[in-house]
């Protein structure tokens, strides 16, 4: 009994052993993993943290590249703007010397260089001939072209008198053309629109017609020596002489109200005004009737017996005749006779020195 009881007890014993060894062994099995799992978390952070060490180092490095080679190109571009700058002052610099040189050169150059004063004169009648042609300036081309016979004149050579023949009557056609100072007149205008008001408009003719010779009035004495019908004649007479009939071809000017004569004053100011544009746009039919309209204006409505009306009236019938834009001449015979003359003489000039060349 007591064999059979302490078999039990050693196998309880031996089994709470075996239970012991295999929680403890369990234990550190749980440990274990425990551990490698720090183990391995240490490992991976270890890991990031060198790769971000790295991946900062590669980036600092890159901006530092960049910045440097930022810094290269700003260097080389204020360089390059430098000697930009140099080589523009360079330029200036020869162009200043070159522009003295070309004036001193002009100065140097005698007048009696043909070949200069060839020049000189086609430039001259070029001007001219845009001149008048172009902008219709009579004046300035005259001017162009006698500055142009003074030239050939100076240079007394004979193979330029065809050119002068034909400047010349070139210049007698411009002399001949009716030119307009248009300046001048467009400035009369000007002082006529002030001197406006100033000019009286017709005045209402109020006298009375001059009666016939009076005739003997027959009384015929009323009672008591009172002359009845001489009584009634009497006021008969006073009520005619306030009422005046006459024929309407017997009045020569309308009469206006004082509110009419303001814009009578008016529509005159602006009409001339209107045949001021037309001088200075040079336009002859736009100042024509102007000039008619404000004629008819003042013989209708203002004194023509007054100094100032009848001297602008005048001045007016002088200024309708006028041509603003008269027919100009064809001068461009002159530059062509020239430009004719100086292809044959390079001609000439051409030939002499093909024969002069000496034969190799």
């Amino acid at each position: 009994m007591t064999a059979d009881n302490s078999r039990s007890k050693s196998e309880k014993q031996t089994s709470a052993n075996e239970n012991r060894e295999k929680k403890t062994r369990a234990v550190h099995r749980h440990d274990l993993i425990i551990y490698a799992i720090m183990l391995l978390l240490f490992i991976f952070q270890v890991s990031a943290v060198l790769y971000f060490i790295d991946t900062t180092n590669d980036i600092t490095a890159t901006t530092q590249s960049v910045v440097a080679t930022a810094g290269s190109i700003n260097a080389k571009t204020d360089q390059r703007i430098a000697g930009l700058g140099q080589e523009v002052e360079q330029l200036q610099e020869q162009l200043h010397a070159l522009s003295d040189s070309l004036s001193d050169l002009n100065e140097k150059q005698p007048d009696s260089n043909e070949d200069w004063a060839l020049a000189e004169i086609e430039y001259l009648l070029v001007i001219a001939t845009h001149r008048l042609t172009l902008e219709h300036d009579v004046a300035t081309a005259l001017k162009a072209m006698e500055a142009a016979s003074l030239r050939i004149e100076a240079l007394g050579d004979s193979g330029l008198i065809p050119v002068r023949e034909q400047l010349t009557s070139d210049i007698n056609k411009l002399r001949a053309v009716n030119t307009v100072d248009v300046t001048g007149l467009s400035i009369y205008l000007a002082d006529l629109i002030d001197r406006l008001d100033d000019l009286p408009v017709k005045k209402p003719d109020l006298k009375m017609p001059d009666e016939g010779p009076g005739q003997p009035q027959q009384t015929m004495p009323g009672k008591n020596g009172f002359d009845l019908k001489g009584f009634f004649s009497g006021i008969w007479n006073e009520l005619k002489s306030l009422v005046v009939i006459r024929k309407s071809g017997d009045i020569k000017g309308v009469l206006l109200l004082p509110d009419q004569e303001y814009f009578l004053y008016q529509n005159l100011r602006l009409e001339l005004e209107n045949a001021r544009n037309s001088v200075l746009r040079k336009n002859t039919r736009g100042l024509q009737t102007s000039i008619r309209l404000i004629t008819v204006w003042l013989q209708t409505y203002f004194d023509t017996s007054d100094n100032g009306v009848a001297n602008m009236l005048d001045s007016l019938n002088k200024m309708v005749t006028l041509k603003l834009d008269p027919d100009l001449p064809d001068i461009s015979s002159s530059l062509e006779t020239l430009r004719a003359y100086i292809r044959q003489r390079d001609t000439a000039q051409h030939i002499m020195d093909e024969i002069m060349k000496p034969v190799s």
